[in-house]
């Protein structure tokens, strides 16, 4: 068991004292609200083509809209349209590009909302 207490932080601070997750900077209550906020869903005419060289892009069918992707961006958007957990996700990013999983869930978040304000993938609902 790791002795790292939670990364979460409010107003500045850091406000929680649990154990965080192995590996992890968070703690298991945590990174489930961030998992909750940040879930979503790829829509059906939203499709990931990848090259041999790990790039890719993803094809907007509806407006016919090309997005091109570095390597990681493929990674996850692959990870992301197989419905895998947040923490699952930051996890894999974590240790396939070696950075700390407070580095990986920022650019989580940033790449989220990119794709979020493109149209690229949905809220996912609750069934």
């Amino acid at each position: 068991m790791s002795n790292m207490r939670c990364a979460f932080v409010k107003k500045g601070k850091k406000t929680c004292r649990n154990p965080a997750i192995e590996g992890f900077d968070f703690c298991k209550s945590h990174i489930d609200q961030i998992d909750s906020v940040l879930r979503c869903k790829v829509p059906d005419h939203v499709r990931l083509e990848s090259s041999s060289n790990d790039l890719g892009f993803i094809f907007d069918a509806n407006l016919g809209h090309v997005y091109y992707l570095n390597t990681p961006g493929t990674y996850i958007f692959s990870l992301m349209k197989e419905n895998k957990p947040l923490s699952e996700i930051v996890r894999m990013v974590s240790k396939r590009y070696r950075v700390d999983s407070t580095k990986a869930l920022s650019d989580f978040r940033d790449f989220y909302n990119n794709l979020m304000d493109l149209g690229l993938i949905a809220k996912h609902e609750a069934s």
